[in-house]
């Protein structure tokens, strides 16, 4: 690598101006300069500004890193650096003026990262000892400890990279310049198929990304981007780029073309995808309440059909006087003392009923008991169906003359005395 270096030293006001130039040949990739190397003294920041001596753009990357040198992560094309500060912006854009602005200390490594060919850039390396910006962030925005905080519309460590808000609808006439990057956003939650008009021969390159996504404020062909390519042929293209955008027109040739951007609904969200995941995990969830709903509904529907058809059973073999009520102290066979139901202990004058199967409950016990449980609670014996039918004593009006035989009488087989 044949390096060229020229250095000269101007103290005015307490600034130190050190200017280097290089050539790097094709198969010089980076180079990395130490302050210490270049004998820079301690000053409270530092602006380190680098310029092509070429009009050929090229993809370059000037970062810095504290105490200790700049290593690559990841090559070409998805160049990745372990730095401490970068100048992406101008990376990304293709730009041949690089600036960076470092503070800390006068431990810093400068690293430069080139795609191979021969280029001839000039390092310009100025100590301050007052906390200034580039260009007063040329009047777009305003210095805050070094660090421009810049307009709206307006980005870049000197706020000089305007982004052009698009209105729906609205047609723009652009002029791009050789090798020129325009930027241009859509602030809107909706999307838009943006048509691009060119001139022929020529080709445009169009780039887009999400607001906020990635480490930088534009969009250019380095970044993890969605690109919309108008070769030599077509001169008309759709692109659909999503609400809350930003999107670069690059054109290696000077030439003049349009954009128009109307307005559809959809994709309102910045990141498609997992818009789409959203949606999919609320409609699994919609599903489940839907299902778990109408299950919960049948299962009450089934219950209360259950209940109402045995209640009419109940209901009507009551009025047919099929199950006879009777006083504890009429009945002949006492086997049990206890309700079932209620588990106290019968009266003399508690009035029973006895059911089909011959076992006896207390009226009002067995008469709430079937209204939700249409079975005999000690032989499970059912009286839940309509159509069954139930051979009983009549209800008891002479107790003498009509419980006087029941130890004569089968229970499982009573003769109806209707």
């Amino acid at each position: 690598m044949q390096t060229f270096i020229s250095l000269c030293a101007l103290c005015i006001f307490l600034v130190e101006v050190k200017a280097l130039e290089w050539t790097l040949t094709q198969q010089d990739k980076e180079l990395i300069l130490s302050f210490e190397d270049l004998g820079i003294s301690f000053f409270t920041q530092y602006h380190i500004i680098l310029s092509s001596m070429s009009n050929e753009t090229s993809e370059t990357l000037l970062v810095a890193k504290l105490n200790s040198k700049p290593k690559i992560i990841k090559g070409p094309p998805d160049l990745r650096i372990d730095a401490d500060i970068y100048d992406y912006n101008s990376w990304v854009s293709g730009s041949q003026t690089h600036k960076l602005i470092l503070t800390q200390g006068n431990n810093w490594f400068i690293g430069i990262y080139i795609t191979p060919g021969i280029k001839i850039w000039n390092l310009t390396i100025n100590g301050i000892n007052t906390a200034e910006c580039f260009s007063s962030c040329t009047f777009h925005g305003n210095c805050m400890h070094s660090q421009c905080l810049c307009d709206d519309k307006w980005v870049g460590i000197d706020c000089s990279i305007f982004i052009q808000p698009i209105i729906f609808n609205k047609d723009y006439a652009v002029t791009l310049n050789h090798n020129e990057y325009m930027y241009f956003s859509i602030q809107s939650n909706y999307s838009s198929l943006c048509e691009f008009k060119k001139q022929p021969n020529n080709i445009l390159e169009v780039y887009y990304k999400t607001i906020g996504a990635g480490i930088s404020d534009i969009v250019g062909n380095r970044d993890k981007a969605g690109s919309c390519i108008l070769g030599h042929a077509n001169n008309f293209k759709e692109c659909l780029i999503s609400g809350k955008s930003i999107f670069s027109i690059y054109s290696k040739k000077s030439q003049s073309l349009t954009i128009k951007c109307p307005y559809i609904k959809i994709s309102n969200s910045s990141n498609p995808k997992s818009s789409s995941i959203l949606m999919s995990v609320l409609l699994s969830v919609a599903s489940v309440i839907i299902i778990v709903w109408a299950t919960v509904a049948i299962i009450k529907c089934i219950k209360y059909r259950r209940r109402k058809r045995t209640h009419h059973t109940f209901t009507k073999i009551i009025k047919n006087e099929r199950l006879p009520v009777v006083t504890f102290k009429d009945l002949e066979k006492k086997d049990i003392d206890n309700c079932p139901v209620c588990l106290q202990k019968y009266l003399e004058n508690s009035e029973v009923r006895v059911l089909e199967c011959a076992h006896f409950y207390h009226k009002e016990c067995i008469d709430e008991w079937f209204q939700n449980n249409p079975f005999c609670c000690i032989c499970k014996r059912s009286y839940s169906s309509s159509d069954y039918i139930v051979n009983v004593l009549p209800v008891v009006e002479d107790n003498t003359r009509h419980l006087s035989g029941l130890n004569h009488i089968q229970r499982d087989n009573w003769v109806d005395h209707k």
